[in-house]
C-alpha cells in the first residue's frame, strides 16, 4: 500500500493497450475490478467495486451490465471499452452461464472456470455447458477453464517489482502493478490472501502448492488472476512488432512503444517511464481518432492457443 500513486480512477493510462477485468461471486455480492494493461503486462488498477444485493436476482446481474459496458476515457478524451470481462462459476454456476449467454454476441464475456496445477495455458480449450434457467434448458455457452498457478506466480512477481518502485531516474520496472489511492488496506489484504507452501507426497516427493488465508477473502486476489488470464489471452499471439505497432494506434509514439519493448525483453537503464503523460496528443498518423463509442477504440482480436503455455513475466 506504501506504492499507491496519485494517478485519476477511471481514467486509461497512457501506454494502455488492452483493458480487462472480472468479477467474483458470493452469497450476497458481486465484486468486480477492472485493469488496464501495457507493454510487458505493466498494469493499472483503474475501477472497481461491489454489487451488494442477491446474485441470485436479476437486479444484481443488471447492475454488473452497466459495469461492462462503463466506457473508460484517456488523456484525449476518446471513451474506451473493456475488452474481456470474466465472470468465476465456482458459485451459482447457472447465473453465471446465463448472464455470460445474455453477452454472448459480444464475445467479450467469458465464464470462466480455475484450475489447479502447474504448467498450464491462461485459458484452456473451453467446453459447451448447458445454461439451466428455472427447470429448463435455455441454450448453451463456453466454459472456459483457467491455469490459476502459474498467473498467481506471475501476479506475485509482478507486486514485487511495485515493491521495488521506480529507479533513480522515475522509471517503473515493467510488469509492475499500478495502484491508486482508491485502493485500501482490505483491497491489498485480498489481493495476497493467498501464498505458495510446499507439501508432502507419499515416496518423500514434495510439491509447491498454492494456499488461502483462512482468515481472509480472497476475492480480488481472484479477479486480479482472471483478468490477467484474459489479457494473455488477447495478447499472447501478438509479436513484438505487433505490440509496438498496436501501442503506437492507440496513442503512445511509436519510438517509446519499441523502447519499452526492448526494455520488457531485455532490461535496460535507458526505458521510458510507465504512464507518463506525453507533451501532446498523439499524432494522427500513429494513433486512433477520438471515437463516438469505447467499441472504435479498442476492438481485441479473438483467437485461441491450444494446448500452450504463457510468457511468463518472472525472472
Amino acid at each position: 500500500s506504501q506504492r499507491r500513486e496519485s494517478f485519476a480512477w477511471r481514467i486509461v493510462p497512457v501506454g494502455t493497450v488492452r483493458i480487462t477485468g472480472a468479477a467474483d461471486v458470493q452469497g450476497d455480492r458481486l465484486k468486480w475490478g477492472v485493469y488496464a494493461w501495457g507493454i510487458g503486462l505493466s498494469c493499472w488498477r483503474i475501477d472497481g467495486g461491489t454489487i451488494i444485493g442477491d446474485p441470485q436476482a436479476e437486479a444484481s446481474w443488471r447492475e454488473l451490465d452497466q459495469v461492462l459496458d462503463r466506457g473508460y476515457a484517456d488523456t484525449w478524451g476518446r471513451r474506451w471499452r473493456i475488452d474481456a470481462f470474466g465472470v468465476d462459476t465456482g458459485y451459482l454456476s447457472q447465473r453465471v452461464y446465463a448472464w455470460a449467454r445474455r453477452h454472448a454476441a459480444e464475445r467479450r464475456v467469458y465464464a470462466v472456470d480455475g484450475r489447479g496445477g502447474w504448467k498450464l495455458p491462461p485459458l484452456l480449450r473451453p467446453r459447451r455447458v448447458t445454461v439451466n434457467l428455472v427447470g429448463r434448458a435455455v441454450g448453451k455457452v463456453l466454459l472456459w477453464p483457467v491455469g490459476t498457478w502459474d498467473l498467481k506466480s506471475e501476479l506475485y512477481a509482478a507486486l514485487r517489482r511495485t515493491i521495488e518502485g521506480p529507479d533513480a531516474d522515475g522509471r517503473w520496472p515493467p510488469g509492475a502493478m499500478h495502484f491508486s489511492e482508491a485502493c485500501d488496506e482490505e483491497f491489498f489484504r485480498e489481493l495476497t490472501a493467498e501464498h505458495l507452501t510446499v507439501r508432502e507426497r507419499a515416496g518423500g516427493l514434495v510439491e509447491r502448492i498454492w494456499i488461502k488465508d483462512r482468515t481472509t477473502p480472497n476475492e480480488e486476489h481472484d479477479i486480479q488472476v482472471y483478468s490477467r488470464a484474459l489479457v494473455h489471452h488477447l495478447t499472447d499471439a501478438w509479436t513484438p512488432e505487433e505490440w509496438v505497432k498496436e501501442a503506437a494506434r492507440l496513442g503512445q509514439p511509436p519510438e517509446a512503444a519499441q523502447r519499452d519493448l526492448l526494455h520488457w525483453i531485455q532490461p535496460a537503464p535507458s526505458a521510458p517511464t510507465e504512464g507518463a503523460a506525453p507533451a501532446a496528443p498523439p499524432s494522427t498518423t500513429t494513433a486512433t481518432q477520438p471515437a463516438e463509442s469505447p467499441r472504435a477504440v479498442n476492438e481485441p482480436r479473438r483467437f485461441f492457443r491450444r494446448g500452450t503455455g504463457h510468457s511468463s513475466l518472472m525472472n
